[in-house]
């Protein structure tokens, strides 16, 4: 249980810096996109969209990978988690 409180902590700082860094409407967006993924993931059965989702995600994956060094040093640690999950989940769903 102790990693799934970890990988909670990391998605909501992935989307708090997408809503620092972008908008309030990006976030939710991502937000939306990665809930999605996640019930996919969890559920298996239920493969809507996820390609879009996962654009999604990686388009923002790539925005904040691409910021300045002075920004992205705090958060660079963190995208990698992030990276990690949308590859399990590209990896089960796509089966």
């Amino acid at each position: 249980m102790k990693e799934f409180d970890i990988l909670r902590l990391e998605i909501n700082y992935f989307l708090c810096i997408v809503d620092s860094t972008l908008s309030v409407t990006d976030s939710n967006l991502a937000k939306d996109a990665l809930s999605s993924l996640i019930i996919s993931f969890l559920f298996g059965n239920l493969h809507n969209f996820y390609e879009y989702h996962i654009q999604v995600i990686e388009e923002y994956i790539s925005f904040i990978s691409n910021l300045p060094e002075e920004e992205y040093c705090y958060i660079k640690t963190n995208v990698p988690h992030v990276i990690n999950l949308l590859n399990l989940i590209k990896q089960e769903i796509i089966k």
